[in-house]
């Protein structure tokens, strides 16, 4: 059973607002695209991993995706995927690589040969090992009792190839294929069928797992040292990406293409949600829009539905992500 499914991630989502309002000829601009590959490619490789995973019982497994927590001590921590069943708890980290993958036992280290390059990568099983302390600590700061919990690295690519460095079978029993990873499960359901919890304590630690998630929003400009006067304004032409919409008579038009839109403003006041604060004004909106009419943000913002709020002489209306028609 999917308890939590899974949706873009904030971080990726900001990343794709940052690169459309980033002039290409930005300094920072190369390491914005870079790091959006790298995630969109992860990603994409979470959301095949989900295929694999609808083979499961619905009855025996259940499923919480991107799940973030806070400890009583107030670290924070977060994983792919969580696997729950009444035998045990898999904690999965998945991963989207391509190439040769070498894991060396007595260096701890993981290597990558791809087009024959090669790149040592973040070892996966020392994150793991934290992240298995971490949600342990968590439930039985919560009065659950202790569960075998099981940490497995999911490589989802499909021309992915494991090599190893005398690995003992610790180690490379933590790595699985995507494909089988059904198989695996069940196999791990077998193997500890004397540790059980009822379906009733199964349902509630699922359910308590998914209503403590955090729902963060990292800061996206101060990661980059980025600020507003870095942004493009105005609202995009969804034809040729340009920043040359203009208003005529209840739409919007691109002076460059001449491209018609009635929505084009959604997207602009979503990268302002994701990038700068999830309130807006009124004067705020006409200045990241790019817009001089007061009537017309009035009209827009009423249009949206969004909840507002008046403090002083100023009325701030909050954005939720996604913003859509």
């Amino acid at each position: 059973m999917i308890v939590k499914k899974r949706t873009v991630p904030i971080r990726l989502l900001q990343l794709r607002a940052l690169k459309r309002r980033l002039a290409k000829t930005h300094p920072v601009y190369p390491k914005i695209a870079e790091e959006l590959s790298l995630r969109e490619a992860g990603y994409r490789g979470e959301q095949s991993l989900d295929y694999h995973l609808n083979f499961l019982s619905e009855k025996d497994f259940f499923i919480l995706n991107d799940v973030h927590l806070i400890s009583k001590k107030g670290y924070g921590f977060q994983m792919d995927t969580i696997v729950l069943c009444a035998q045990f708890i898999a904690i999965l980290e998945i991963k989207n690589i391509a190439g040769n993958i070498r894991f060396n036992d007595a260096t701890k280290q993981m290597v990558r040969t791809f087009k024959e390059d090669k790149q040592v990568l973040p070892n996966p099983i020392i994150q793991l090992r934290r992240q298995r302390i971490q949600l342990t600590d968590w439930l039985l700061e919560r009065n659950y009792p202790l569960k075998p919990v099981v940490e497995l690295i999911v490589l989802t690519h499909p021309s992915v190839i494991i090599e190893s460095d005398h690995l003992n079978n610790q180690t490379i029993n933590r790595f699985i294929i995507s494909d089988h990873l059904p198989e695996k499960l069940e196999q791990l359901q077998r193997r500890y069928s004397t540790e059980k919890l009822t379906q009733k304590d199964l349902r509630k630690m699922a359910s308590l797992l998914n209503s403590e998630h955090y729902k963060e929003k990292p800061p996206s400009l101060q990661s980059y040292q980025l600020h507003f006067h870095d942004l493009q304004k105005g609202i995009r032409c969804p034809e040729c990406h340009q920043y040359m919409m203009e208003r005529v008579v209840a739409k919007w038009q691109c002076k460059r293409c001449r491209t018609y839109s009635k929505y084009a403003h959604y997207e602009a006041i979503e990268d302002y949600s994701l990038l700068i604060k999830s309130t807006i004004t009124n004067q705020e909106l006409r200045s990241f829009l790019k817009i001089t009419s007061s009537t017309v943000s009035h009209l827009l913002l009423t249009q949206m539905k969004l909840p507002r709020t008046k403090k002083n002489k100023y009325t701030f209306y909050t954005l939720n992500i996604p913003i859509s028609p």
